[in-house]
């Protein structure tokens, strides 16, 4: 049972509630368009919710269970909003190794096939944490950070609908 207060945005919330859980960090080959005939081995095409497609290599640099913690934020250097997020110390080695050597890369969060953001490697990020960045409103920070928080949920999800006075 999910008690949730005031008068909720009702389809967001059932959204992210139901959502599953197959989160993979995977890089982006931005050499490679999405109207090309054929694409090189271990590559495919995964669209974001808009619609927008990604040359995304098949081999998932850092599985989501190596995620730790998610949660939104603003930017101190110039208060947007953003997603901080932080592995476990498997996660940490292999975000480390690959964004040490792919600065200037872009990488895709892909949740069940589709791709929530697609932000690029600024700076080795040696730490296990990071920040995603980059035209994130409010809500979507939110909304992201919930959905890399979460993973999947272990059963399956039945909406009902209560009003409490």
């Amino acid at each position: 049972m999910i008690q949730v207060p005031h008068q909720p945005d009702t389809t967001r919330l059932k959204a992210v509630i139901v959502a599953p859980g197959k989160l993979e960090f995977r890089l982006v080959d931005t050499s490679v368009t999405a109207d090309q005939e054929k694409l090189p081995p271990g590559i495919e095409i995964l669209r974001d919710k808009k619609g927008k497609s990604y040359a995304v290599e098949q081999h998932v640099v850092v599985p989501g269970e190596n995620l730790a913690d998610a949660q939104p934020g603003f930017d101190p250097r110039n208060g947007e909003p953003v997603v901080k997020f932080g592995f476990n110390a498997k996660g940490s080695q292999q975000f480390a190794r690959v964004t040490e050597r792919m600065v200037g890369s872009t990488f895709a969060v892909v949740l069940d096939g589709i791709v929530l953001v697609a932000p690029v490697i600024r700076e080795p990020i040696l730490s296990g944490t990071g920040q995603i960045s980059g035209s994130l409103s409010v809500e979507e920070a939110l909304d992201l950070s919930v959905l890399l928080h979460s993973g999947a949920l272990p059963v399956p999800v039945a909406i009902t609908e209560e009003r409490m006075l």
